[in-house]
């Protein structure tokens, strides 16, 4: 794409005007450029902008302090389904596992 910026902004700035009841703006960050996406921060104004990819708590925290949002934490859920029931709170160091949680009883799977 010869020019992302332009092209999110358009498209962010369209869905902002043509749906103003849309719920929230849901993006994915660049891990090696956190702060890619703030013009469509701007762009999004004063709704629920949802921010996910790369960050630690404590960027998170303060993403949030910083520029208001939300941060989403998907990929840390994903590959560990009991991770609020077994630990209550966020814990970094309990993030990802080196064996898996769960084995399947059989290898066989019928449809």
């Amino acid at each position: 794409m010869e020019d992302p910026k332009l092209t999110f902004s358009y498209l962010v700035s369209w869905a902002k005007e043509n749906f103003p009841d849309l719920a929230y703006l849901h993006v994915i960050e660049n891990e090696d450029d956190m702060e890619s996406n703030k013009f469509l921060r701007k762009i999004w104004g004063d709704k629920v902008f949802i921010a996910t990819g790369g960050y630690t708590l404590q960027t998170a925290v303060e993403t949030v302090n910083t520029d208001g949002g939300l941060i989403a934490f998907g990929r840390h859920y994903i590959a560990n389904v009991r991770f609020i029931i077994d630990y209550g709170e966020f814990k970094p160091e309990l993030l990802f596992f080196s064996s898996p949680i769960y084995r399947c009883a059989s290898s066989t799977v019928s449809h």
